[in-house]
Formats: structure tokens, C-alpha cells, sequence
């Protein structure tokens, strides 16, 4: 899965310690015995820049007991290392794609965009977004194919079994037919895995 990290923008979509975004790890590898004492383990990169505790000494409103020698310095490690990232309030953050091919380094950059695929015609509101992770050892990917009218997309995201987005596509599909742009999505779902090895 080292074949994606994030770029931040405004630091709201990647999660600080699972997301790869400093470095060429997801923090919790860095640091794991800060990752076992944090109080919030999914929250987003903007949720601990932000956080005034996060650059004070007193860290004890952010882990779950008193920190005591070498784990005091390796959270001082920690924030001397990600102290220098800018957030962009007005800049989503971007899921980049590197691929190696014959020698060849590639960038594609692939983004989130969150509750913004919807038919403005249709008014109803979703209760619940529910997430069953793939059985241990296995990946998922959801896709999905839509057609309305002369229009039809498609797109996908690959999710880890704690999931953590691994890899998403989104584009226009060449049909007017929901079936195919279904069949085609699975098509473009395998290719974009195929490529990350």
C-alpha cells in the first residue's frame, strides 16, 4: 500500500496517525508506542495541528496517562517533525498515487470528495453510511456505476480492513446503460489494483 500517500491541503481528510503523509510510513509505524497512548487514534491531521496541547509540554489532554522519559522525547520528536506542515483551509487534501514502471516515477493525483456525488433533482437525506470491512487478510473495493439521462460516472475506493481509503478513482463512463458503466468500474477497479503490485 506504500504506493499512496497524502499531500495536505487543509488537513481534514487524513487521519494522523494511519494516513501516509509525512515520510514514507503512516506515523503509528514511527511512533507506536505514542499511537498505543494517544486518547484519539482516528483523528485528522488538522485535529492535531490545531490542537494547541499538541505544541505545549503538558500533553496529558492528549494520551491516555503521564508521559515519563524516552516517550516524552519521542513526542517531542514527533511534533518537532510535523510542526513545519502548513494547512490550506481553502485546499481539500489529495490522495497521490506513485507508480514505478520501468524505471519511469510517476505521480497521478487522486482526491476524496466527500458527500459531493449526488443528483441535486432527488431530496432525500441518508441516514447511516455503513462500512463492513473485508474479512482478515483480504482488501475491498467498492465501486459503483451511474447513469442518469446522458450521463453516466463511475468510481471506486480501496479500503484496508480498518478503512483507511488505500486507493479511489472517479471518471465518466463512455455508456448510457448502468450495467456497463458497473462492469466497466470493476474493470478500472482491477487495473488500478494490478498497478499497485
Amino acid at each position: 500500500m506504500d504506493s499512496f500517500y497524502w499531500q495536505i491541503g487543509n488537513g481534514r481528510t487524513t487521519l494522523f496517525w494511519m494516513d501516509i503523509w509525512f515520510g514514507n510510513r503512516p506515523l503509528k509505524q514511527d511512533f507506536p508506542r505514542l499511537f498505543l497512548l494517544a486518547r484519539q487514534k482516528k483523528s485528522s491531521v488538522a485535529d492535531f495541528l490545531r490542537n494547541p496541547e499538541f505544541y505545549k509540554d503538558e500533553w496529558n489532554e492528549l494520551v491516555t496517562r503521564f508521559l515519563l522519559g524516552m516517550v516524552e522525547v519521542m513526542l517531542s520528536r514527533l511534533v518537532e517533525r510535523v510542526s513545519s506542515t502548513v494547512l490550506v483551509p481553502d485546499v481539500d487534501d489529495k490522495l497521490c498515487w506513485v507508480i514505478d514502471r520501468n524505471g519511469e516515477f510517476l505521480e497521478n493525483f487522486w482526491w476524496i470528495c466527500l458527500n459531493r456525488c449526488r443528483i441535486d433533482s432527488i431530496k432525500s437525506k441518508p441516514t447511516a453510511l455503513i462500512w463492513c470491512p473485508p474479512p482478515h487478510g483480504w482488501l475491498k473495493f467498492n465501486v459503483c456505476g451511474i447513469v442518469k439521462e446522458d450521463r453516466a460516472g463511475c468510481g471506486g475506493a480501496l479500503r484496508d480492513k480498518e478503512g483507511v481509503a488505500r486507493a479511489l478513482f472517479s471518471s465518466f463512463a463512455a455508456t448510457n446503460d448502468a450495467d456497463l458503466a458497473e462492469i466497466g468500474t470493476v474493470k478500472v477497479a482491477l487495473e488500478v489494483f494490478l498497478a499497485m503490485n
